[in-house]
């Protein structure tokens, strides 16, 4: 006999002898509820693509491009990759001691970057600032016996310099203007903040003491800033960059920098992380980072490092990392410095997103 084609359904052979079963139309609210199920899960894949990344201390943030932020790194305290709540979704972040978010209309809240229970405070002192910073958490921790000073963030007002407390007062009672005129572009380095004044000249100072350094260099248009190096460009487009030393002591000698080379693009940002390496990032999109050696006399000589991402859409660093976000959505970070030789978890590496926030 030969064979018979056949399909399975309900545990009963049937042929195609049989007659074909009835299929039912589902119900309208059957579509409805597959809809919402569809919509949702596209909802978690679309806009999940990295597009930024910020980071300051032992903590970086990534944006993606719905608005929502994941942070990892070091400062938090189980170092696992969380999304932040949905009350900073499109802030602009600035990141320190504490995790903070500036809304489009000037309002800021902030919360502990510890804290998982979404406790989150608006911060009208810092509100009134046209730019600011938070102070690092290292500075921090190295005055924290001084409780005269519990200063979190400094900012530019209309008038000057001004530094403050985060306790959510609009009027804290602790505050103090720094004896300075108002600085743009502003920058840590160091534990310095750097700014440019209204006739492009550099300064820096320590936000909690009286400490005013000299003018760094002139003509200036725009500062990138890192742990140990001020890069500062010129009118010319020129782009130089200063070891920390010579910005705290001007009088050692010789006077050592690094002038970045010269590109076609223009420089979008410039990121160090330790004295051993320099990336900059192009508005192309390419990224070229550079190990920083210095002989015995300080002057520092820089090598091609070829092994970092080519092509991406930020750059960012915390602690003794540099982290880019790529223009294929992936997040890569590695040690300041590694080279082949280092461990695998120093070299470039991908790190992963959180698992979805519905």
């Amino acid at each position: 006999m030969g064979a018979t084609w056949s399909r399975w359904s309900l545990g009963r052979r049937r042929t195609f002898s049989d007659p074909l079963p009835t299929i039912r139309r589902p119900h309208p609210a059957a579509f409805a509820a597959w809809g919402v199920l569809l919509a949702l899960i596209g909802g978690v894949a679309c806009g999940s693509e990295p597009v930024d990344i910020v980071g300051a201390d032992d903590i970086l943030c990534v944006r993606e491009s719905a608005g929502r932020h994941y942070c990892f790194g070091d400062g938090l305290a189980d170092d696992t990759p969380f999304f932040l709540p949905t009350a900073f979704d499109g802030t602009q972040l600035v990141l320190g001691a504490s995790i903070c978010g500036k809304v489009s209309d000037g309002h800021v809240r902030c919360m502990e970057r510890w804290d998982r229970a979404d406790h989150i405070r608006t911060e009208p002192f810092a509100s009134q600032f046209e730019e600011w910073l938070q102070l690092p958490s290292e500075l921090l921790e190295s005055n924290a016996a001084d409780a005269s000073r519990p200063l979190r963030i400094c900012g530019r007002t209309s008038t000057g310099m001004e530094c403050g407390p985060l306790t959510g007062a609009s009027e804290p009672a602790q505050q103090r203007s720094i004896s300075i005129e108002p600085l743009h572009g502003l920058v840590f380095h160091g534990f310095e903040i750097c700014g440019i004044t209204g006739k492009g000249e550099v300064l820096c100072f320590h936000p909690l003491h009286d400490s005013i350094g000299e003018r760094v260099v002139s003509g200036s248009r725009r500062l990138f800033g890192g742990d140990h190096w001020l890069c500062a460009e010129t009118d010319s487009s020129d782009v130089t960059c200063f070891p920390v030393t010579y910005v705290r002591d001007r009088s050692k000698a010789p006077v050592v920098a690094w002038t970045v080379p010269k590109h076609s693009n223009r420089i979008v940002s410039i990121r160090s992380a330790g004295l051993h390496e320099i990336c900059v990032h192009y508005d192309d999109g390419s990224l070229e980072c550079h190990g920083m050696t210095r002989d015995a006399r300080g002057i520092p000589s820089a090598e091609s490092l070829t092994d970092r991402p080519s092509r991406v859409r930020a750059v960012a660093t915390e602690g003794g990392s540099i982290c880019a976000v790529t223009v294929d959505d992936q997040v890569i970070c590695w040690r300041s410095g590694a080279t082949a030789s280092s461990d695998p978890d120093e070299r470039p590496h991908e790190v992963g997103r959180p698992g979805w926030r519905w």
